[in-house]
């Protein structure tokens, strides 16, 4: 070899030794630096990652999750979730996806398909508008409500428990127990009491327990539920309890006598 050709590998060799060092030092200072910046937000309470919050404030007027609660001993199927009672701390459960999008528990998702299945075959359109919504999500929608109603006029206190009355406070929505979903019809896509005038409504409320689902907030029943009348949201119970909870006309607070003395609000 060269002597030039022995000194452009060395060059070489140098360049590459001192850019490797330079990097070094870059990572070494920097990520001290960027651990700094962390723990120090962290220190004045800056909000962990994916927290729903508004205004720098937590959306939810409660804590999202909170075992310490004297709920009913029940399987599975019948979990009950409600303001009264948030979801259980750590409760995830394993997902399975249904109509090519929407997610459920696992367990349900075939009961899912043949009660929509089914419907369609009786001549009806029904689709699914929402399944499972995680707390964040959850969080999200509600800060998007009490953002329209402070657009409306009320204060940050009035807005957020104006967003209660219409939004789930995050924690407490069934929908974070993959057991829920809210269907309606292709005609018809309003979530509003029209919706049990629907072909699609009238055949799902007559045939829901056939698949262990119940309509979970049934007109009149507010008080025992907390939550207003709503047609399109079904909730898997399993067959047994769906045919009871249907037959006489009950909420699931009331069959498994757990309906508080202030109905479903804390």
């Amino acid at each position: 070899m060269g002597m030039r050709k022995k000194r452009i590998v060395l060059f070489r060799r140098l360049l590459v030794a001192a850019v490797f060092a330079a990097v070094l030092v870059v990572l070494f200072f920097g990520g001290r630096a960027v651990f700094g910046a962390v723990k120090g937000l962290l220190s004045k309470g800056a909000p962990a990652s994916g927290e729903p919050r508004y205004n720098g404030e937590p959306v939810s007027v409660k804590e999202y999750i909170n075992d310490d609660l004297d709920r009913p001993a029940v399987d599975w199927n019948l979990m009950l979730v409600s303001e009264q009672y948030p979801l259980a701390e750590g409760y995830v459960p394993v997902l399975a996806t249904v109509r090519t999008r929407w997610q459920v528990d696992e367990r349900i998702a075939d009961a899912v398909e043949r009660m929509l299945d089914d419907c369609k075959e009786a001549g009806f359109n029904p689709i699914i508008c929402s399944a499972f919504r995680s707390v964040g999500k959850q969080g999200e929608l509600f800060a998007d409500r009490m953002s329209r109603s402070q657009q409306g006029g009320l204060d940050q206190e009035a807005a957020m428990q104006d967003a209660a009355e219409i939004v789930a406070v995050p924690g407490s929505s069934e929908h974070h127990t993959g057991l829920a979903l809210d269907i309606v019809s292709y005609d018809y896509q309003l979530l509003d009491e029209g919706q049990e005038r629907t072909p699609e409504n009238q055949w799902l409320r007559e045939h829901c327990a056939d698949y262990g689902f119940i309509v979970r907030y049934p007109d009149g029943k507010t008080t025992e539920t907390g939550i207003i009348y709503e047609p399109w949201h079904f909730r898997y119970v399993g067959k047994k309890a769906a045919r009871e909870i249907m037959e006489e006309g009950l909420t699931l607070e009331e069959y498994l006598g757990a309906v508080p003395e202030n109905g479903g609000k804390k």
